[in-house]
């Protein structure tokens, strides 16, 4: 009975070793199990608006009265040289923008067009689906209730659902070994 079980794990073990040499010639594709998840991600818009245009604009159309009522001068020449600062703020989908007018001798002195970006950001991002994964290694330790050494071969299989079970033959002590074990969940208490 002891010999049966002492060709069984070298069997077993002669296999698992043969698995982990051959392992790069049964490969797939890294892609194959993959799948894509499109996620939206909400990136704040810029810090600062940004300068875009600086242009000087004339009238198409000059409109004078036919009769003038009594004018004081110093006023009409302070007003036609003052200069005044207009701001208009236009609010798109994914863009805001503010114009800015300066009006000095009764046309526009300058535009300055000062832009903000507001869009959101899609990503897409590569994920593989949950598999079956099978684990093959060995082992190398000292048991000091016996004061030996310990070397082996072990083969994991780790479930879509994260369990994992495996299976471990001490070669020098003659031994084998099963077991399983659970992933354990924590929740963010938010």
């Amino acid at each position: 009975m002891i010999d049966t079980l002492k060709w069984f794990g070298w069997m077993i073990a002669t296999g698992l070793l043969a698995a982990l040499l051959l392992q790069r010639s049964c490969m797939n594709s890294p892609n194959s199990a993959a799948f894509t998840i499109h996620d939206t991600i909400r990136i704040p818009g810029d810090s600062q608006l940004y300068l875009e245009q600086d242009t000087i604009l004339k009238p198409y159309k000059i409109y004078f009265k036919d009769s003038v009522p009594k004018i004081d001068t110093e006023d009409v020449i302070k007003n036609y040289f003052a200069s005044r600062v207009y701001y208009d703020t236009i609010k798109a989908r994914n863009v805001t923008a503010v114009i800015k007018d300066s009006m000095s001798g009764n046309k526009i002195a300058s535009r300055k067009v000062l832009i903000e970006n507001t869009r959101d950001l899609h990503v897409t991002m590569l994920q593989t689906k949950p598999v079956n994964k099978v684990f093959i290694g060995g082992f190398l330790g000292y048991s000091f209730g016996n004061a030996l050494p310990v070397a082996g071969i072990s083969i994991s299989l780790v479930t879509r659902k994260d369990a994992l079970y495996f299976y471990e033959y001490d070669a020098i002590g003659r031994t084998n070994t099963i077991g399983a074990s659970w992933k354990i969940h924590f929740t963010k208490n938010q």
